[in-house]
Protein backbone atom coordinates (compact mmCIF):
# COMPACT_ATOMS: atom_id res chain seq x y z
CA UNK A 1 0.00 0.00 0.00
CA UNK A 2 2.81 2.37 0.84
CA UNK A 3 4.42 2.50 -2.64
CA UNK A 4 1.08 3.49 -4.13
CA UNK A 5 0.55 6.37 -1.70
CA UNK A 6 4.05 7.90 -1.93
CA UNK A 7 4.40 11.23 -3.64
CA UNK A 8 5.15 11.03 -7.35
CA UNK A 9 6.35 13.88 -9.53
CA UNK A 10 4.55 12.73 -12.67
CA UNK A 11 1.03 13.61 -11.47
CA UNK A 12 -0.11 16.87 -13.05
CA UNK A 13 -3.42 17.20 -11.21
CA UNK A 14 -5.34 15.67 -8.34
CA UNK A 15 -7.81 14.10 -10.81
CA UNK A 16 -5.13 12.18 -12.72
CA UNK A 17 -3.39 11.18 -9.51
CA UNK A 18 -6.65 9.82 -8.09
CA UNK A 19 -7.41 7.82 -11.24
CA UNK A 20 -3.89 6.38 -11.39
CA UNK A 21 -3.84 5.41 -7.72
CA UNK A 22 -7.26 3.73 -8.00
CA UNK A 23 -6.01 1.71 -10.96
CA UNK A 24 -2.83 0.70 -9.14
CA UNK A 25 -4.82 -0.35 -6.06
CA UNK A 26 -7.25 -2.36 -8.21
CA UNK A 27 -4.46 -4.27 -9.95
CA UNK A 28 -2.71 -4.91 -6.63
CA UNK A 29 -5.98 -6.20 -5.12
CA UNK A 30 -6.53 -8.60 -8.02
CA UNK A 31 -2.95 -9.83 -7.73
CA UNK A 32 -3.29 -10.40 -3.97
CA UNK A 33 -6.62 -12.21 -4.43
CA UNK A 34 -5.10 -14.54 -7.03
CA UNK A 35 -2.07 -15.21 -4.83
CA UNK A 36 -4.35 -16.03 -1.88
CA UNK A 37 -6.27 -18.54 -4.01
CA UNK A 38 -3.03 -20.08 -5.28
CA UNK A 39 -3.84 -19.06 -8.82
CA UNK A 40 -1.74 -16.73 -10.89
CA UNK A 41 -2.74 -16.08 -14.50
CA UNK A 42 -5.43 -18.77 -14.23
CA UNK A 43 -2.94 -21.49 -13.34
CA UNK A 44 -2.74 -23.22 -9.97
CA UNK A 45 0.29 -25.41 -9.29
CA UNK A 46 -1.44 -27.30 -6.48
CA UNK A 47 -4.48 -28.06 -8.68
CA UNK A 48 -2.27 -29.35 -11.50
CA UNK A 49 -0.34 -31.62 -9.09
CA UNK A 50 -3.62 -33.00 -7.72
CA UNK A 51 -4.83 -33.74 -11.26
CA UNK A 52 -1.57 -35.48 -12.15
CA UNK A 53 -1.71 -37.61 -9.00
CA UNK A 54 -5.41 -38.42 -9.49
CA UNK A 55 -6.54 -36.71 -6.28
CA UNK A 56 -10.06 -35.32 -6.47
CA UNK A 57 -10.40 -31.69 -5.45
Amino acid sequence: HRPIKRRNKFYRSLRTASTTIKGMETIRGIYKKNRRNGMLFGFSVSTEIKVLMGILA
